[in-house]
């Protein structure tokens, strides 16, 4: 641990190096908007003050060059491992960012824990078994670690504004929400995993029974995860299904892998209103205030908040220093190991319904998964 009240006191590590772990972009705030769009996991270390990268982790070695040539301006004096226990070891590390394949996590989750590491932040899917789920969870709230998973809309400002006209129930109650997305990487675990949480977070329930079907050409597929870590999409389905939450709120799922780009937003209905929602705005129409008309309005009304990587790690940080002050953090966790579990079980949940002939699956699943 560094000595707090320095600029950056806290020791970071990033476990992977490829894709949204180490890129660098995107650091001019955009004229109307507003925001910085980060675009990773190092660019959010950059970006928060208190916290150094010190030490990286990737068994692909040419990867330590590329990351020197990105960041050397910035880190120097990075050190490089190919074996992160080496590198939890040696390092008296503060924060940590798990950037690997999606079926790797547990395991450097619950020895980052064990070896001092306070803050985590984990890529999603939290895991891919339950099981694996489970023991992170249990780990960090052994050690007292903070947990956040990385479903990156849960940090941005438009979907709270939309969560917040849903729950103010200006619309009514909730009724429905219809979940659409077409795109050849729409893979339950690499990417539709996004999508799948915020129903949770829109619905503010938990989820009772699903009845799924997978794409064509995956009707063999189940009931556990058969994917390469969220490279080939041939290993990780698309599909379609409908969720009951406990609260009554039902959603559907629309989300076949095309050979177009990306197609992705929110259909919500409540009684008296609806929203639709995509990741750049989102138009509300609700009733005029003698209910005899619709109108229609758009969201977001704050500036739109492009950078859910370094909200992540800021959040993290906030966590870390109420401990060290002996006073409880602002706020619970925007993306908590807890959530990220109850989308893994839902993702499952889907699995398991393909497998069994399209049955209907009830929560909380049973068996070893």
């Amino acid at each position: 641990m560094n000595t707090p009240g320095q600029a950056g006191r806290y020791r970071a590590g990033i476990i992977g190096l490829s894709g949204i772990a180490a890129m660098r972009r995107g650091f001019e705030s955009h004229p109307a908007l507003g925001n910085v769009q980060v675009g990773s996991h190092a660019a959010a270390y950059h970006l928060v003050p208190e916290t150094d990268v010190v030490a990286i982790c990737e068994l692909r070695t040419d990867l330590f060059d590329t990351f020197r040539d990105t960041w050397g301006d910035v880190w120097p004096d990075v050190r490089a491992y190919t074996d992160y226990r080496e590198m939890l070891a040696q390092e008296n590390l503060d924060l940590l960012s798990v950037a690997t394949s999606d079926h790797v996590h547990a395991d450097m989750v619950v020895d980052a824990a064990a070896a001092g590491v306070r803050g985590i932040f984990c890529e999603k899917p939290i895991a891919t078994t339950l099981a694996d789920a489970d023991r992170m969870i249990a780990a960090c709230e052994q050690h007292g670690v903070a947990l956040s998973i990385d479903h990156t809309r849960r940090f941005k400002g438009l979907w709270h504004e939309v969560r917040d006209v849903v729950r103010s129930e200006r619309l009514g109650r909730l009724r429905s929400i219809t979940l659409s997305m077409a795109y050849p990487r729409a893979m339950l675990f690499r990417n539709a995993t996004h999508m799948i949480d915020m129903l949770g977070f829109l619905s503010g329930s938990e989820p009772e029974w699903v009845v799924a079907e997978l794409d064509d050409g995956f009707e063999d597929y189940g009931p556990v995860y058969a994917g390469d870590g969220g490279h080939d999409p041939r290993t990780d389905p698309g599909g379609y299904a409908l969720l009951r939450f406990r609260n009554g709120v039902r959603a559907q799922i629309i989300m076949p892998q095309t050979k177009i780009g990306t197609i992705s937003g929110f259909e919500i209905i409540c009684d008296r209103g609806r929203i639709h929602v995509g990741d750049h705005g989102a138009e509300v129409w609700e009733p005029s205030a003698d209910e005899s008309a619709a109108y229609q309005r758009t969201l977001p009304t704050a500036p739109y908040n492009f950078d859910g990587q370094r909200s992540g790690i800021e959040e993290l940080v906030q966590h870390v220093a109420a401990h060290d002050a002996g006073r409880e953090p602002p706020a619970p966790l925007v993306s908590p190991g807890s959530a990220g579990r109850q989308t893994l079980e839902i993702i499952l949940g889907i699995l398991r319904s393909q497998h069994e002939g399209n049955a209907k699956i009830t929560f909380p699943l049973a068996g070893d998964i």
